[in-house]
């Protein structure tokens, strides 16, 4: 409902017209009345609200009630002002006095509903809506905020249905057709929710609430520039918005800024939105990821300034995900440091697990890029010999690097988090190979299952043994049997040629493990490596735009290389590895350097020489990684 419906226009016709400064004149005056000075004073607080004002309108309502303390009509406009910050309690008690003064003020009972689901006291808000029903039966406002209620308690139909009777009664009214849309039981009916979003933007497109709700409805149909559109159009009518969801819609454009590879923008539009919401988690978190995967992280840690949101906000991410770290963090502590069979199975488990959820990324990303395949084959088959020679020799100096550096590495620089939770020290995108070569049984040996000699002979063919001795007793040597002796008392010899077939004939041939035709793990590490350099160019190419791009200073190209490098600690690889790949990154920009000032100085167009050098590094930079991962994926293949 807007603020200072329900007023008579007798009450303030007088001063309609008045100026600001002519209101803000008139309750300085002396000679003003009480009465007309809590008036004005509540006008001027109505003006604010209108204006999306509503901390500096609920000052004006405090000052007006010290005057005029029961004044129903301005505790109903100071609770719907509360409840707009989401102070729904004190929200409640405004609309408990306005209703102790009027009991029949069905718009405070509406509202009432209203702050009172936001606390999640669902019966109590059905009640209230019942309530301003029965006072006012084709009250428009009552009947669509009753379905927002419904749909709150999942009764989703019953919702539907009190959103219609709201648009019977008021077939234009763009509040009812937003919230119908947002009750529509989801994801059934997502196309019917974007027509009624629609709607109520038709009918008044200012409606910022709508644009929001648009937005997010177009994020969970993967229409993402719409999307973007749509919160655009949310942050932008109304900036000085405060009311309580705003904050979610400059989250909701930096949450689609980041998918969109705007990184830069995305981090820009998360930290309005902890302007506007201090504690919120959500937004600090994914700040923090923009900042990790652009390498912005550093300089945020070198500016004092910088660093000191940083920590606040890595505070605030500490705060509310405390209990998820520290499952996190004894995880890893019992998965790196037992050594019984059930810490060995689950650390297995986790590891399938954390394969298959890589896999599953590498496939859904191939496939939302499926149409851009030829780009990918043309990296590969049309970068040219030079580009493949440029990749080796980098590569070549990587390895090189790291083969003469590791003998002399501290310990704990050798330390990547990957290492303690899978036991390995590389790139988690690595591990699916690590798995898959896991599932592969041993050969078994055969030889292992053969019984020794002295298991295959019958127990009436044993050689007899020399009888137990007492202590002390002296050891009588048998003599050697002469010809006569009855030989029937004594074993007889056993020929070899019959001991050795006892022998094998106790293992049946039907046990006998044989190899299999072929190695069906090795089938599946070649399909994930066909993956795997399909994707390659991608990423490399998105490297490529957050690193080099923009960077044609040597200032620039050394701090962003520095960058490039330590950023990836975070996939797992040692710590001093991290530090190993800047040498790579400064290679990748060197050659994107040149390329850039190549074109530039034949365009003289900056945008179109970074494209150029960005498509010259991407090159350079996939056809690196695929040599890599083709080296390693041999040598798996072949150990």
């Amino acid at each position: 409902m807007t603020q200072g419906e329900n007023f008579s226009q007798e009450d303030y016709q007088d001063d309609s017209n008045l100026t600001p400064d002519a209101h803000h004149q008139k309750i300085q005056d002396e000679q003003t009345s009480p009465t007309r000075k809590a008036l004005a004073l509540f006008e001027e607080g109505l003006k604010l609200a209108e204006a999306g004002k509503y901390k500096e309108a609920v000052a004006h309502y405090q000052e007006a009630l010290g005057i005029q303390p029961d004044s129903e009509k301005t505790l109903y406009n100071y609770g719907l002002s509360l409840s707009y910050l989401s102070r729904y309690n004190e929200a409640v008690s405004c609309y408990d006095k306005a209703i102790n003064l009027n009991l029949n003020y069905s718009e405070a009972w509406t509202e009432r509903a209203y702050a009172l689901m936001m606390l999640n006291r669902g019966k109590e808000a059905l009640a209230s809506c019942d309530k301003a029903l029965q006072i006012h039966p084709k009250s428009y406002q009552a009947w669509y905020k009753r379905g927002w209620v419904l749909s709150k308690l999942n009764r989703r139909q019953e919702a539907i249905a009190s959103c219609d009777k709201a648009l019977e009664i008021n077939p234009n009214g763009y509040e009812a057709w937003c919230t119908r849309g947002a009750v529509l039981p989801l994801p059934k009916r997502r196309q019917e929710a974007l027509s009624n979003f629609d709607k109520s933007l038709e009918i008044n497109p200012a409606y910022q609430r709508a644009w929001y709700n648009r937005g997010s409805l177009l994020v969970k149909l993967g229409r993402n520039e719409e999307a973007l559109a749509s919160f655009e159009k949310a942050t932008t009518i109304r900036p000085d918005c405060q009311e309580f969801w705003f904050p979610q819609a400059w989250y909701g454009r930096g949450f689609i800024l980041a998918k969109l590879h705007r990184y830069q923008e995305a981090v820009a539009s998360f930290e309005k939105a902890l302007q506007l919401k201090p504690e919120y988690a959500a937004a600090a978190f994914y700040k923090l990821i923009c900042l990790l995967i652009t390498g912005k992280i550093f300089p945020h840690l070198v500016h004092s300034e910088k660093r000191k949101h940083l920590f606040n906000d890595l505070k605030i991410i500490v705060n509310a995900f405390k209990y998820q770290f520290l499952f996190l963090a004894t995880l890893i502590f019992v998965i790196s440091s037992a050594q019984s069979p059930w810490a060995t199975n689950f650390k297995q488990l986790f590891s399938t697990l954390f394969s298959i959820g890589i896999i599953w990324f590498i496939l859904g990303d191939l496939w939302k890029n499926k149409s851009q395949l030829s780009w990918v084959l043309a990296i590969y088959f049309k970068s040219g010999i030079l580009s493949y020679v440029r990749a080796a020799f980098i590569l070549f100096i990587t390895l090189t690097t790291f083969a003469v550096v590791n003998p002399y590495v501290p310990q704990f620089m050798q330390w990547g988090w990957a290492s303690a939770v899978f036991g390995n020290s590389g790139n988690i995108i690595f591990q699916p190979f690590d798995t898959i070569k896991s599932i592969q049984p041993p050969p078994e040996d055969i030889n292992s299952q053969l019984p020794s000699p002295s298991e295959s002979v019958s127990s009436n063919e044993k050689v007899a043994t020399q009888p137990k001795q007492s202590p002390g007793e002296k050891v009588v040597t048998q003599p050697k049997q002469s010809p006569n002796t009855n030989v029937a008392t004594q074993p007889r010899p056993i020929p070899k040629e019959k001991f050795a077939s006892q022998t094998y004939k106790a293992v049946p041939i039907k046990n006998k493990t044989q190899k299999p035709p072929f190695d069906y793990t090795k089938v599946l590490m070649v399909i994930f490596w066909i993956c795997l350099i399909l994707m390659v160019p991608f990423w490399a190419g998105l490297e490529e735009k957050i690193f080099r791009q923009g960077a044609n200073t040597w200032k620039q190209i050394i701090g962003n290389s520095t960058a490039f490098g330590l950023v990836h600690i975070t996939v797992g690889i040692p710590i001093y590895a991290g530090f190993l790949l800047i040498i790579p990154g400064f290679l990748f920009a060197c050659r994107y350097k040149f390329v850039h000032d190549q074109s530039f100085r034949k365009n003289n167009n900056e945008k179109i020489a970074q494209e150029a050098g960005v498509q010259a590094s991407t090159a350079d930079h996939a056809i690196y990684n695929a040599i890599l991962i083709t080296f390693l994926v041999f040598v798996m293949l072949t150990t």
